[in-house]
């Protein structure tokens, strides 16, 4: 039997890892089935689900998403958050036809479409961040 043939056979034979411990692995810098594949953080958005539906994404590759895609699962190390404490009061500024202008919770202004004009996606444009510039940073 050829060397190629028999790694293909022995790659088949292999049992494949879990996405927890492949991480594991990596991080102990120690060998793996297959580098980890981790396109986001959670997935797709449920508007995105919503339009791929549509499209023609059967319920059972969106319940199976990960594997789907060949995407290892979301592994978290905790909850995390790199937001500004306390957010920022969220306020509309001005809202005119199927415009508004607003303050998120993380400080920054935005325009969004109210209605989206099209299903799955938001429409949005960032104007102002909050922080511009180190000495605004460093308060």
């Amino acid at each position: 039997m050829n060397p190629g043939c028999r790694e293909r056979i022995s790659q088949i034979n292999r049992k494949k890892m879990t996405p927890r411990e492949r991480f594991r692995r990596v991080c102990g810098h120690k060998k793996v089935d297959q580098m980890p594949y981790g396109f986001s953080f959670a997935g797709p958005r449920g508007s995105t689900f919503a339009a791929w539906r549509k499209q023609g994404l059967s319920e059972e590759q969106q319940k199976n998403w990960f594997e789907f895609i060949g995407e290892d699962e979301w592994i978290g190390i905790g909850k995390t958050y790199f937001g500004p404490i306390p957010l920022f009061e969220k306020k509309v500024i001005e809202e005119r036809g199927n415009i508004r202008i607003w303050v998120d919770g993380g400080g920054v202004k935005r325009m969004d479409a109210i209605n989206q004009p099209f299903g799955g996606f938001q429409t949005r444009r960032y104007l102002e961040f909050p922080v511009r510039g180190w000495k605004i940073l460093k308060r």
